[in-house]
């Protein structure tokens, strides 16, 4: 795959936020159980929409304001449909994804020090 500082790259567009996804973060007033259940009745790809919202309102308002309705039902854990990666805890894909924003934060800072 193509590698690029310049520009946005993503291999599913699904992760891209959308009109609906928007309109439920503001109208739920990123609250996340409400904008989560507001992106996924707006209906189109429900499951992209609701992962979409869930991912930017959580990061923004933090694991504590999901309260008891939707973080435990998941038990920290994803199933995703990939080989060699069938079960995998939220809280590692959170580690991951936090030493990768530091590694592209700490490029970006010496690039342009």
């Amino acid at each position: 795959m193509p590698r690029s500082v310049d520009r946005f790259l993503t291999t599913h567009t699904g992760s891209l936020p959308r009109p609906d996804d928007l309109i439920a973060m503001m109208y739920a007033k990123m609250d996340p159980f409400d904008a989560v259940t507001t992106a996924v009745m707006c209906g189109h790809d429900t499951d992209c929409n609701g992962a979409t919202v869930g991912s930017i309102v959580g990061a923004a308002a933090g694991l504590t304001r999901f309260e008891t309705r939707l973080a435990p039902r998941l038990h920290d854990t994803l199933k995703p449909s990939m080989i060699g990666f069938e079960e995998v805890r939220m809280r590692t894909l959170a580690e991951r994804t936090l030493a990768q924003w530091k590694r592209v934060d700490a490029y970006h800072r010496a690039r342009h020090a």
